[in-house]
């Protein structure tokens, strides 16, 4: 087997997460039990210039990807929610199933930038929609 060419080897987070979302498993076959995951992000940096909201459906036939990078272009890091979808996957009592989070980005933010550390943090709400025997 060839090796893949420098072209198409992921050189940075942003590359990386797009790389692997294409190769990611439809939700259908990952949780066959989840009609609908629903995942919405509010950032705080601590400015007033915040990053603005994100919001992602996914149906039974979306690629089954919870990694997103991290609003700030410049930054390195990402935010995975991968295991705690996996988690309201797995709880068989409710038809509506729903976690908060409250994460932070570990990543580094470019250089010449004075303070590395990357300040996003994000309120993420995950909700999950059971599919309903046919």
């Amino acid at each position: 087997m060839s090796r893949p060419s420098r072209h198409m080897v992921p050189t940075n987070t942003r590359e990386k997460i797009a790389y692997d979302f294409t190769r990611a498993a439809p939700l259908r076959d990952l949780y066959p039990q989840l009609a609908e995951v629903r995942v919405e992000f509010e950032f705080q940096d601590g400015t007033t210039r915040t990053p603005s909201p994100q919001a992602y459906s996914y149906f039974p036939a979306a690629r089954g990807f919870f990694r997103y990078a991290c609003p700030c272009h410049s930054c390195s890091g990402e935010f995975d929610i991968s295991t705690y979808v996996a988690e309201l996957a797995a709880k068989a009592d409710k038809p509506q199933r729903k976690r908060n989070l409250n994460l932070s980005c570990a990543g580094q933010r470019a250089p010449g930038v004075p303070d590395r550390t990357c300040p996003i943090g994000a309120s993420v709400r995950v909700s999950a929609t059971v599919r309903t025997p046919e």
